[in-house]
């Protein structure tokens, strides 16, 4: 039960990866990515992000929509499996094509193998991006909403977090063999970060900076 509560502590106030896709793929291009990195953390007298990981792969329907989906592999180590799914498509393209606006509906599913718990995050991503010297780097940000279906939490208190927001900057470089990703992100800004399971690194004692850092290969 412990572990299990470390892992939704982890998902309720922060989103536990990098932003996946930014900008659609093409037609039946494939990606593949990893992410490492966390929410800030006090740990030992030091001040670090956590050392979540993650892995994922994208796949290009069409020119206009991308799915991913992704398992979480740290949770793993602790028995709870982490799996997210989500779609990627491009709502504005400005008349230069450098810059645009995308949407990324999806969710976050939460299983624990030994204790039998389960729970279920819609989410949904949007993201302005901007991309210079001719592709090879890209700036994004925007906004993102998560929603905790439970009526009540662990010991059938009440839940009053409904709606869990982050805000989300980061910059992709693109090389010919791999791509290379930095994000910051401001996770759960509403939300008092006092007296959980870890001590958090944000203003006002609210939510949670994080820091994630991707790898990705488009084939």
């Amino acid at each position: 039960m412990f572990k299990y509560l470390i892992f939704s502590a982890l998902i309720i106030l922060s989103a536990c990866s990098g932003t996946r896709q930014v900008i659609p793929l093409k037609a039946k291009e494939h990606n593949v990515a990893a992410s490492l990195g966390g929410p800030m953390i006090k740990f030992s007298g030091l001040v670090i992000p956590m050392p979540l990981t993650s892995v994922a792969w994208s796949y290009g329907i069409n020119d206009t929509y991308t799915t991913t989906t992704a398992i979480h592999t740290t949770s793993m180590l602790f028995g709870v499996i982490h799996f997210e799914g989500s779609v990627l498509s491009r709502v504005y393209l400005s008349p230069c094509t450098r810059s645009g606006i995308t949407v990324s509906p999806g969710f976050h599913a939460m299983a624990d193998i030994w204790e039998g718990k389960f729970s279920f995050y819609p989410f949904a991503d949007f993201m302005f991006y901007r991309t210079y010297n001719e592709g090879k780097g890209m700036f994004y940000a925007g906004p993102s909403l998560m929603f905790d279906v439970r009526s009540t939490k662990a010991f059938d208190v009440k839940n009053t977090n409904r709606i869990i927001p982050w805000f989300s900057a980061g910059y992709k470089w693109n090389r010919p063999k791999i791509s290379y990703s930095v994000e910051l992100k401001y996770l759960n800004f509403t939300r008092n970060n006092q007296n959980i399971v870890v001590e958090y690194i944000a203003p006002g004692n609210k939510g949670a900076l994080g820091i994630y850092f991707g790898l990705s290969k488009t084939f």
